[in-house]
C-alpha cells in the first residue's frame, strides 16, 4: 500500500514539473504584445503622439491639450487610437482639428496594443509613456517642437 501511494505521489510531482515547463515554453508565444507597431503607419514626423480615446482621463486631456497647442508643427503627428466613438472624439478634440493633415485616426485600432490607457510619445525610435508621472516630458517636447515650425 505504501509503494502504491509513493508511486502516485511521484506521478503527481512529475506532472507538476511537466506542466510548469510547458507553461514556460509556450508563454512567449501567447504574450500580450500583438505585434502592432508604428511601422504599419506611414509617419514621417520626428515626434508622434499616440493618444487613446479612453483610459486615464487626466492623461488623455493633457495629451489632447498638447496636441492642439502644437497642431501646426511640421515635425509633429498625432495618432488617435482605441477609437470607440468617432463623433465624441471630434466633439472633444474639435472637428477642424481632427481633419488637420498631421492628425491620423486609427479607426482599425492597429495600435490598440501599442498604448495603454494614456498617451505615448514616439521620438526617433524611443517610446515615452506620458502617464501622470510623465507630464514633465511635455515641457521638453514643447521646446523641441518650437524649433521645427
Amino acid at each position: 500500500m505504501k509503494i502504491k501511494w509513493s508511486l502516485i505521489s511521484m506521478i503527481i510531482q512529475n506532472f507538476k514539473i511537466l506542466s510548469f515547463l510547458l507553461v514556460l515554453l509556450f508563454l512567449p508565444l501567447i504574450s500580450c504584445d500583438d505585434g502592432s507597431d508604428l511601422k504599419d503607419f506611414q509617419i514621417d514626423s520626428k515626434y508622434t503622439l499616440v493618444i487613446p480615446q479612453y483610459g486615464c482621463s487626466g492623461c488623455i486631456s493633457q495629451g489632447k491639450r498638447f496636441a492642439k497647442e502644437h497642431l501646426n508643427s511640421s515635425c509633429f503627428s498625432i495618432v488617435f487610437t482605441k477609437i470607440q466613438d468617432l463623433k465624441k472624439l471630434k466633439i472633444d478634440f474639435g472637428y477642424e482639428e481632427v481633419d488637420a493633415p498631421n492628425v491620423i485616426l486609427d479607426t482599425d485600432n492597429t495600435l490598440e496594443g501599442y498604448v495603454e490607457g494614456y498617451p505615448v510619445m514616439i521620438t526617433e525610435n524611443e517610446k515615452i509613456e506620458l502617464d501622470n508621472s510623465g507630464f514633465k516630458h511635455y515641457w521638453d517636447f514643447a521646446k523641441d517642437l518650437a524649433e521645427c515650425k
